[in-house]
């Protein structure tokens, strides 16, 4: 009979029939003693739940089917049912590497930390190559004060806004009575607010969770449509203005960086606007007027402080409020995505995540 878990892995599942069998393989190779996994089937339409039931023969594995009604509801459905010291979020498209676990789980026990952060692999397959670059962070621990001085440099790098690069105490979790909420960006929400009450944090210098970023269906795909993208940014903002409010922050140079988070993305907005093929041109110029008269657009630009000579250059049609060089701008950083793949992910990942090359 399995003892008790020390961790729980929770991973939803929604037709990733392709992906799946890898996904869950590489959790059940880790070395790390003493763990459950936990399959979320949400609804799935392909052969997903049948793939899901063939591993729940497994003693530490269990498998639950329910309607479809999202990633957040699979997560909280998980994490109600883990029985784990600690809880992981992973995801079923992407995989992980065999010491993942361990070493997060010996940073949690050594530090008494309530999350651990790892770093990881955004994996991009574009015109038919594979594109792969590595985010990183140097190991430390951190208090909340501690962490407050590195919140900006790890929220860039995008290392703060996912659940699945993280380990946490699931009863710092329950004592807070935080859950992922059923909209867009569920996950740096859940994480917002678990960082606002967060007593003690830990980075690990590894990157050992392989993201599948650009996968066509996921829901990274869907949260990128045109329609939804500026929401999405202009959501999050909020959320990260009210955590500093929570910290009580309110010095100038760090408004300044949390604002230039916000606005580096609206440049991603105005070219992923320019770049859908679903839009007609009409509509496209009225969304990215929208952006550029936003009052929070205005404000943000005021305050933020470019963070390269690139973005700086990027700011002045959309402080312009110039709709027309603003979507030659979007299109011409589009015409490079589409075309030079390789030069738009490598100037993307070093200009906005801080990340490099490792695989191209």
């Amino acid at each position: 009979m399995i003892l008790k878990p020390v961790v729980s892995v929770v991973m939803p599942v929604f037709n990733v029939e392709k992906y799946l069998k890898k996904s869950i393989d590489s959790v059940l190779a880790q070395d790390c003693e003493n763990f459950e996994l936990i399959l979320i089937d949400d609804g799935s339409t392909d052969s997903s739940p049948m793939i899901c039931d063939e591993y729940a023969e497994r003693e530490n594995v269990s498998v639950y089917h329910i309607h479809n009604d999202g990633v957040a509801n699979a997560r909280n459905t998980g994490l109600k049912n883990a029985k784990g010291k600690y809880v992981a979020f992973f995801d079923s498209d992407d995989w992980v590497e065999s010491d993942m676990l361990s070493k997060m789980l010996a940073a949690a026990e050594k530090e008494s930390s309530d999350i651990v952060v790892c770093g990881f692999h955004m994996e991009y397959f574009e015109n038919n190559r594979q594109l792969d670059y590595i985010v990183n962070t140097d190991a430390k621990s951190c208090t909340k004060d501690e962490f407050k001085d590195i919140f900006y440099e790890n929220l860039k790098k995008n290392l703060l806004s996912t659940p699945w690069n993280k380990l946490y105490l699931k009863s710092f979790i329950l004592e807070n009575n935080v859950w992922f909420r059923n909209v867009l960006c569920e996950d740096i929400y859940f994480n917002l607010e678990l960082f606002a009450n967060i007593s003690k944090i830990s980075f690990i210098s590894d990157a050992p969770y392989h993201w599948f970023r650009s996968r066509p269906g996921s829901e990274t795909a869907k949260i990128y449509s045109p329609d939804l993208l500026w929401k999405t940014k202009k959501e999050v903002h909020g959320g990260v203005m009210q955590l500093c409010k929570k910290w009580n922050i309110y010095s100038e140079e760090y408004l300044k960086d949390i604002n230039c988070y916000y606005t580096d993305r609206l440049v991603q907005c105005v070219q992923e606007i320019m770049s859908s093929k679903n839009l007609k041109y009409s509509l496209k110029r009225k969304y990215i007027s929208d952006i550029l008269n936003d009052a929070e657009t205005v404000q943000a630009l005021k305050i933020a402080r470019p963070s390269s000579a690139m973005m700086k250059i990027c700011y002045i049609p959309i402080k312009l409020k110039s709709v027309t060089l603003s979507s030659f701008m979007g299109w011409g950083i589009g015409f490079v995505k589409a075309h030079f793949s390789n030069i738009f992910y490598n100037i993307r990942s070093k200009e906005v995540n801080d990340s490099k090359a490792t695989n191209v």
